[in-house]
Parts: structure tokens; C-alpha cells; sequence
């Protein structure tokens, strides 16, 4: 009898690829990634804030 192995993902469990090139994992993993970096970024920005004086006004403009 001949034995047949299945390859399949744990991840997606999908047929014919392992968890380590599962590209819905890859795809969610660089998503959280980016997400990351842009909170890091934002983070570096926010409470900043910066007063522009006029003649007869004062403006206050904040950065986020």
C-alpha cells in the first residue's frame, strides 16, 4: 500500500504549502509591520505644537 502525505498549512490550512510560506501569514506579519512603523512615526509628532503670531491675531496650529 502506498502512503500519501498531505502537505498542508497550520496557519490558513490550506493545501500544498507549510506555515512557512504561507503568504496569508507573510501578507498579515508586513501589514502589523507597517502599522507599526506609522504609530512610531506619529508618535514622534504628536504634543507638537507650534504658535504663529499676526499683527492682529494669534493662530495656533498643531501638528499630529
Amino acid at each position: 500500500m502506498k502512503l500519501i502525505l498531505a502537505i498542508f498549512c497550520r496557519y490558513c490550512k490550506k493545501k500544498n504549502h507549510k506555515i512557512d510560506d504561507c503568504w496569508l501569514l507573510k501578507a498579515k506579519n508586513e501589514k502589523k509591520s507597517s502599522n507599526n512603523d506609522n504609530e512610531t512615526k506619529r508618535s514622534n509628532f504628536s504634543g507638537m505644537c507650534m504658535k504663529i503670531s499676526n499683527e492682529n491675531s494669534s493662530i495656533n496650529s498643531f501638528l499630529f
